[in-house]
């Protein structure tokens, strides 16, 4: 596969990590400006991408770590990551019951479930997925209620959760240092994202979280590696357009559902 292709994926897949380190109280207040920092960033999560891009990936990657930070305000070849980031917030699905410009949600992944059924049509009925790096215990994927703002526990467990993510982003950018392996390396971040970002919401402020981070950036990497393909000079006007620029295709084993149960 291009380089060009894996770098555009490692950029959609990284392009909104700044979310997860903002949820984690990391600081970036003393650099934002209304002149300066805001017209380059356009929103604070893409600063605090740019600080974990700078800090985590390999010196090698750096052009995709510079694309994913500047997705809102694209340069050259970054148009590819602002258009597959829009493409892929089509799947947020915006509060049905209180559309105001203040509705925020609680910042855990809501159970996909609760759209599914009747059940669970009082907000307290709704479960969360729990702040915990992914594991097959029920304590971790099962939903259950949600967790107290005022206590500090959120804040608690997105810090941890965001600590451990760092510590293994390091330990990954050692081995890539000196013997860069791109292809290599975006599996092994696409692994890290989906441990550790499974179960935190791609948006919870004024849209219902139940899409995870994990999918939103995996998609969006997936849809960047494509529009890399295309000239990006006119690039946007054709997605404006409804142009198609992709193919979604869904496959499936005949018969596992059988042989499963």
């Amino acid at each position: 596969m291009e380089e060009k292709v894996l770098m555009a994926a490692l950029a959609g897949l990284l392009h909104d990590v700044g979310k997860f380190a903002q949820r984690a109280g990391e600081q970036v207040s003393a650099e934002w400006s209304e002149n300066k920092t805001k017209t380059d960033f356009v929103y604070q999560h893409a600063l605090h991408t740019w600080h974990f891009v700078n800090k985590y990936l390999p010196s090698a990657f750096k052009e995709a770590g510079t694309d994913a930070a500047f997705h809102h305000r694209p340069r050259g070849d970054g148009i590819s990551i602002q258009i597959a980031d829009h493409l892929s917030a089509g799947e947020r699905r915006n509060d049905e019951q209180d559309d105001s410009d203040t509705k925020s949600h609680p910042r855990q992944l809501q159970s996909i479930f609760y759209t599914l059924f009747e059940y669970g049509k009082n907000a307290t009925d709704k479960k969360y997925l729990p702040l915990s790096a992914l594991k097959l215990e029920r304590e971790v994927i099962f939903p259950a209620p949600v967790l107290a703002e005022k206590d500090g526990k959120v804040w608690n467990q997105y810090r941890a959760l965001y600590a451990e993510f760092c510590a293994e982003a390091e330990a990954l950018k050692t081995l890539h240092e000196k013997q860069p392996d791109l292809e290599s390396y975006l599996e092994s971040m696409l692994a890290l994202t989906q441990k550790f970002t499974w179960c935190i919401p791609s948006a919870y402020f004024k849209a219902v979280p139940d899409v995870s981070l994990y999918d939103h950036s995996r998609m969006t990497a997936a849809l960047a590696a494509v529009l890399s393909e295309f000239p990006q000079e006119g690039l946007a006007a054709r997605v404006k357009s409804s142009e198609p620029v992709a193919l979604l295709i869904g496959g499936d084993i005949s018969g596992i559902q059988k042989f499963i149960y």
